[in-house]
C-alpha cells in the first residue's frame, strides 16, 4: 500500500472518460476493463448520456461494489445530448493531464493507461495526442482476429500539419488519448457534431504532434447498433450510400470547425499565418469534395447533368458512376 501510494504521487492525474448510451449489454466488460487499469493515480469519469436501457442501472450497482484503488465519477445527462454533445460533457468533467477516451461498448486492456503515459513521456513534450492499435471483437465478446490495416494507418495517419497536402488522415476517437491542453485551448463541442473526434484530433495538430504506440490496448465493439462500424445491410449499395452520406455530413461539420479553430490559432499566433492559411485552403477544397459527394450520395445513380460534369475535377467519384448501370441493372445489390 505505501508503494502504491508513493507510485501515485509521482505520476499526474489522468482520466478515462467512457461515455454511454443505451448500451446495457456491454458496460459490465468495458467497466471491467477500467477498474482493473494498472496505472495509479486515475480518475474513471462515466458519463450516461440519458440511456433508455438498464445501463445506468448497472453502471451504479458495479460503481457501488467497487473497492480499488481509482477515482469514480459518475454522471447522468438529463436529456441525451448526442454524440457530440454527450462528448463534450464527458470532456468538461475530466480532470487529469493526459485524457483517455473509451466508448461504453469498448474494453480498454488493463495496462491501457499505464502504456498511454508512458508513450507521451517517451515522445516528448509536443507530442498532443496518442493512438493505439486494437483487436476488433462481436456483441458477444469473441476476438475477430488482429486488426490487419494497422500497418498501413501508421504510414498513413497524419503526424504533423507538415504532412497534410491534399488529405487529413487522423484516428477515430475509440483509439485515442490526448493532452488536456487540447481540450482546454478551444471551445468546447458542439451537441450536433457526431464527428468530435475528428475536430479534438486536429486540435492536437494545431498545437503539436499525433504520435501512436504499436501495442494492442483497446477492443474495438462491432454490433448491430455501433454508430459507424455496424455490419453491412443485405443491400451493399444502399448500405454504402447511407454510409457515405452520414461520413459527408460529419465531414463538413468538422471542417468547418477547423476553420474556426485555425483562426483562433492565427489570433493566438500571427507568425503561424503562412503556415495555417495553406491548410486553410486545403480544408476548404474538401467542404466543396464532401458537399459534393453527399450530393451525388443523395441523388445516385440518377444524377443530373449538371452534377455529373461538376464531379468531372475528382476522379475518386468515378467509382460511384461505374456502379451506377450495376445497380440499375441489379447486379450489384446484395451479398
Amino acid at each position: 500500500m505505501i508503494e502504491q501510494t508513493q507510485n501515485k504521487e509521482n505520476k499526474p492525474l489522468c482520466s478515462l472518460v467512457i461515455v454511454t448510451y443505451n448500451q446495457e449489454n456491454f458496460i459490465r466488460q468495458t467497466l471491467q476493463g477500467a477498474f482493473a487499469q494498472t496505472y495509479p493515480n486515475l480518475e474513471i469519469i462515466v458519463s450516461d448520456d440519458a440511456s433508455r436501457d438498464k445501463t445506468w442501472e448497472i453502471i451504479q450497482e458495479m460503481v457501488q461494489t467497487y473497492q480499488g484503488p481509482h477515482q469514480i465519477v459518475l454522471n447522468r445527462n438529463e436529456n441525451n445530448l448526442g454524440v457530440g454533445g454527450g462528448a463534450g460533457k464527458a470532456m468538461l468533467l475530466a480532470k487529469g493531464e493526459i485524457i483517455v477516451w473509451n466508448d461504453g461498448d469498448d474494453v480498454s486492456h488493463p495496462e491501457r493507461v499505464q502504456c498511454i503515459y508512458k508513450a507521451f513521456n517517451q515522445q516528448g513534450p509536443d507530442t498532443m495526442m496518442i493512438w493505439c492499435n486494437h483487436e476488433p471483437i462481436d456483441a458477444q465478446g469473441n476476438n475477430l482476429g488482429p486488426y490487419k490495416n494497422f500497418e498501413k494507418d501508421v504510414r498513413k495517419k497524419t503526424r504533423s500539419l507538415s504532412e497534410i497536402h491534399r488529405r487529413i488522415r487522423i484516428p477515430f476517437g475509440a483509439v485515442t488519448a490526448w493532452r488536456r491542453v487540447v481540450s482546454d485551448s478551444f471551445d468546447g463541442i458542439s451537441s450536433s457534431y457526431a464527428g468530435w473526434d475528428n475536430i479534438v484530433a486536429f486540435r492536437a495538430l494545431l498545437l503539436g504532434k499525433i504520435g501512436f504506440v504499436p501495442d494492442v490496448s483497446v477492443q474495438y465493439r462491432t454490433h448491430a447498433a455501433s454508430t459507424l462500424n455496424a455490419p453491412a445491410a443485405d443491400d451493399l449499395v444502399k448500405d454504402y450510400r447511407k454510409r457515405a452520406r452520414e461520413r459527408d455530413a460529419w465531414y463538413i461539420q468538422a471542417f468547418s470547425q477547423h476553420l474556426i479553430d485555425i483562426h483562433k490559432i492565427v489570433r493566438k499566433s500571427p507568425d503561424r499565418s503562412v503556415e495555417l492559411l495553406k491548410i486553410e485552403r486545403m480544408i476548404v477544397k474538401q467542404i466543396h469534395k464532401s458537399v459534393l459527394s453527399f450530393e451525388i450520395m443523395s441523388f445516385f445513380p440518377k444524377l443530373s447533368m449538371g452534377l455529373l460534369i461538376r464531379a468531372l475535377r475528382w476522379p475518386e467519384f468515378y467509382r460511384y458512376f461505374l456502379l451506377a448501370p450495376l445497380y440499375r441493372l441489379g447486379w450489384y445489390k446484395r451479398r
